[in-house]
């Protein structure tokens, strides 16, 4: 998304180190990389403020596995009658400009902001069609996998006991077992 805006953007391995270095402090502009991926201290927060009957946690493996079933999970947690879902459209798909230095220079000047609020919707979805192409997945290494690991391997574990489930296999890339979904 950084790179999307036109922010600063390093390599996978400098932006890790940079967003453990901010940990503790005053975050920037609103996220944290490392920091937001700690479910478990984020989860506390709700649980600290509402009770757990009221708090419903989806993974997101579970919505990839079978949509359907998730949704009519989630509403029949909130008890309303279940309705087909209407497609499985990719909707906010991850894109990166074609012109990186381009993009940065527009966002750093300000001047992307300033065509963003003049520019009528339907152009600038058009627009971005040529100068947004859509992100090749690329993959971490190893190192990079284990590095995380080490990271969240507290929170991770902490996440699995807050939710009764067992996450641990996302230490080591592996997939989770499917759960038959209900209500909590």
């Amino acid at each position: 998304m950084d790179l999307r805006i036109g922010r600063p953007v390093g390599t996978f391995d400098e932006e890790i180190d940079r967003h453990l270095s901010l940990l503790g402090r005053s975050e920037f502009w609103g996220g944290n990389y490392v920091r937001t991926g700690f479910y478990d201290d984020q989860l506390k927060r709700y649980f600290d403020r509402f009770p757990a009957s009221n708090i419903l946690i989806g993974i997101h493996e579970d919505l990839q596995a079978d949509a359907g079933a998730f949704m009519d999970w989630i509403f029949d947690y909130i008890g309303l009658d279940s309705i087909p879902a209407i497609n499985n459209t990719l909707i906010n798909e991850s894109r990166v400009p074609r012109f990186r230095h381009l993009n940065r220079w527009l966002y750093a000047t300000g001047i992307k902001r300033q065509i963003s609020a003049k520019v009528p919707a339907a152009i600038k979805i058009a627009f971005k069609k040529h100068c947004y192409t859509s992100q090749i997945t690329v993959k971490i290494s190893d190192a990079q996998y284990a590095r995380l690991a080490v990271i969240f391997r507290d929170h991770i574990v902490e996440l699995s006991r807050m939710l009764y489930r067992d996450l641990t296999p996302w230490l080591s890339n592996r997939k989770l077992a499917s759960i038959e979904l209900k209500p909590q």
